[in-house]
């Protein structure tokens, strides 16, 4: 996946691509995404769990990015450049460039998991 690629992903698809690949969630078709391990039944699920095991918004809200480096056990940093856009450094050397501090922190993430990310802006 290219940069461009992830740049015309909606806020709302790559939440759940960081769900999927980084926060290893799972795809129950019809009944939605739910953390690894869980797989109620489509009544059960919703009824107790659909609003608990809503996506968070990634990409789009800090306090949902920062639970993302919670998963690793690397030093991150995070910064505003120059140009207005944030970098985010994760300390196997991922660096990621977004417009928030959030998508960079998903670019980066999603980088250090495989997901093949063009790193040019």
């Amino acid at each position: 996946m290219t940069n461009r690629e992830i740049h015309e992903l909606t806020a709302r698809e790559i939440d759940a691509l960081v769900a999927e690949k980084v926060m290893e969630w799972e795809d129950h078709g019809k009944i939605g995404m739910a953390p690894k391990g869980i797989l109620p039944s489509e009544e059960y699920y919703a009824r107790y769990f659909a609003p608990q095991f809503e996506i968070p918004n990634y990409s789009t809200d800090i306090s949902a990015a920062w639970e993302i480096t919670k998963k690793f056990r690397l030093p991150w940093s995070i910064g505003e450049c120059s140009d207005g856009d944030y970098e985010c450094y994760i300390s196997n050397n991922i660096t990621e460039y977004a417009e928030t501090a959030a998508k960079a922190i998903c670019k980066a993430a999603l980088k250090a998991v495989g997901v093949d990310i063009d790193s040019s802006k």
